[in-house]
């Protein structure tokens, strides 16, 4: 994968994630501080689950431009994600910091549940911070992607 592609690749993941943050903001704006039903709980849940997937497609596109396969096995997500944190990985780099690294692996735990259990089990008390930060946690991503891209 050369360079032009990789970009454009992220550029494509970046567009959907804009669009899946837009409507959390969206949602959380229609809430207007009231609790949510389940059909709004479900949407939220599918667009935090699609958030950290997005993420997560960034990382992979970043580790096979830099020719490091992929990890395998049964923890290859919290792999994955550690590759791109402090100390780093060989041949990768650091792209979550201490900053991103909790809310970001808060995410990835929640996706994890929302593929492997059921939306009516879903408690909104475990999903309202990363609804609320949503926004800032991706600005901060996007900023340091960005910096990595440009180097």
């Amino acid at each position: 994968m050369n360079e032009v592609l990789l970009k454009k690749e992220i550029a494509l993941q970046l567009e959907m994630l804009d669009y899946t943050v837009q409507e959390i903001v969206l949602l959380r704006s229609d809430l207007g501080g009231k609790e949510p039903n389940r059909r709004e709980i479900a949407a939220a849940a599918a667009f935090l689950a699609d958030f950290y997937a997005g993420i997560e497609n960034i990382l992979k596109r970043i580790s096979l431009f830099h020719n490091v396969e992929l990890p395998v096995g049964d923890n290859w997500h919290v792999e994955l994600f550690a590759r791109f944190c402090t100390p780093g990985y060989p041949g990768l780099p650091v792209l979550i910091e201490e900053d991103l690294k909790g809310p970001l692996a808060a995410y990835r735990r929640f996706r994890h549940v929302v593929h492997h259990g059921y939306v009516l089990q879903l408690q909104w008390s475990r999903m309202a911070e990363g609804v609320q930060s949503i926004d800032q946690v991706y600005q901060n991503f996007k900023a340091k992607l960005q910096t990595i891209l440009q180097q």
